[in-house]
């Protein structure tokens, strides 16, 4: 048997005995790799993947926080009236 065959057939017999996890073992897996993932992600170590100077400098993105923020800001003044009771209606004399 030639040292490809051999090796065809262990890659083979790997491929099998990783498709007979049970989905037990398949979600720890799935969430190792999610934990390993998101620890990178926040300790920086994801920049060769992701170029995050474009998401920096577009300008474009921050225009969905801006108005967030200004609806927030809104939120917070209309319900800070209520509370002081501005909102009443007062009749004209």
């Amino acid at each position: 048997m030639s040292e490809d065959s051999k090796l065809a057939q262990s890659s083979k017999a790997e491929h099998d005995e990783a498709a007979t996890l049970s989905a037990e073992e398949m979600g720890d897996m799935m969430g190792q790799f999610t934990y390993i993932m998101h620890q990178k992600f926040l300790a920086g170590e994801d920049h060769q993947h992701l170029d995050y100077s474009k998401i920096d400098d577009d300008e474009t993105l921050d225009d969905h926080w801006l108005r967030e923020a200004n609806h927030d800001a809104e939120d917070k003044y209309f319900a800070e009236d209520e509370e002081d009771g501005y909102n009443d209606f007062v009749e004209p004399h």
